[in-house]
């Protein structure tokens, strides 16, 4: 029964081949569809920078979705390739290899269904036309490979995807990694609330925030990043002043007379700064003044006070 046994073994060869195939068929297709639905998933969060129960729903469909990809396509076929989950059996084996080779369809499957009717025979019983004609069956499809009839081609089509989106996330992450590296750590951190930043943030330029008390002081503001305000308010105590604009992103404010220091705050376009303090120096007093004259010696004149 040497041949019977060559056969099961070619089958065997076969569904272990056919289950490699799924495999890196699966493993192309789920990179390509985990970073595009990533990528997307990310750019969206950078736009709409949702709340938590938007990211929520992002998290778990990115989740729920990853794993029934890499589950369905990857680690089940993976399971079957190493005999550790039902697969294959002879018979369906055969009806893929028919499909490649139709011409020993009908015999494969004749073989295979000879080896059941010898399997369940009598061992009284005389088998031994059964087992020539399974023998002299066998030794036809000696030539025939079977693993012929698995579809690389596919794999390579399939390549022609995970490829360009290997690229794709590799520029993304070279030429603005925080269009990815951002969103996603918010994602992650979907139960995390997040302040967005503001658009630009206020530099004061008048350094050191000091003056004479009773004297003028000018304050000159800039305000830095992607936005610019078109009116910028000053606060101090309840009061507040509208700030000249001198130039794009430039604004000004004089303080008429600094009699003792005060706090200030700058807003614009919803955006607060810190709280300043401009302090008021003391201005020197005479308090005294004392001469001493000392004559010359040939007066003889003391030294005096006045």
């Amino acid at each position: 029964m040497e041949a019977k046994g060559s056969l099961i073994e070619k089958l065997d060869d076969f569904i272990r081949a056919y289950y490699l195939n799924q495999v890196v068929n699966g493993l192309l297709l789920s990179v390509a569809v985990l970073i595009v639905s990533g990528i997307t998933f990310a750019l969206l969060e950078y736009v709409g920078q949702f709340g938590i129960a938007g990211r929520t729903v992002i998290f778990w469909v990115l989740t729920g979705g990853g794993s029934t990809v890499i589950g369905g396509w990857v680690l089940w076929p993976l399971l079957q390739w190493g005999r550790l989950s039902r697969g294959l059996t002879h018979e369906q084996a055969s009806s893929i290899i028919g499909e490649h080779f139709p011409e020993i369809s009908d015999r494969l499957l004749n073989v295979l269904q000879l080896q059941r009717q010898l399997g369940t025979t009598s061992s009284t019983s005389d088998t031994s036309l059964l087992q020539a004609s399974i023998e002299e069956r066998t030794t036809a499809l000696k030539p025939v490979a079977f693993q012929r009839a698995i579809d690389w081609k596919k794999s390579r089509k399939l390549l022609k995807y995970a490829v360009p989106t290997l690229i794709l996330a590799a520029g993304i992450m070279g030429w603005s990694p925080e269009l990815v590296q951002e969103p996603a750590s918010r994602i992650l951190a979907h139960r995390q609330d997040f302040i967005p930043p503001p658009p630009f943030a206020f530099s004061v330029l008048s350094n050191p925030l000091a003056v004479p008390a009773l004297e003028p002081f000018t304050l000159e503001v800039q305000t830095e990043g992607e936005a610019q305000p078109e009116i910028v308010m000053i606060e101090v105590g309840e009061s507040r002043y509208r700030m000249e604009r001198t130039g794009e992103g430039r604004f000004r404010y004089v303080f008429p007379m600094v009699r003792e220091s005060l706090s200030f705050t700058l807003f614009g376009s919803g955006v607060s700064s810190d709280v300043y303090t401009l302090k008021a120096l003391p201005v020197p007093t005479l308090v005294g003044l004392e001469v001493t004259t000392t004559p010359p010696s040939y007066t003889g004149l003391p030294a005096e006070t006045v």
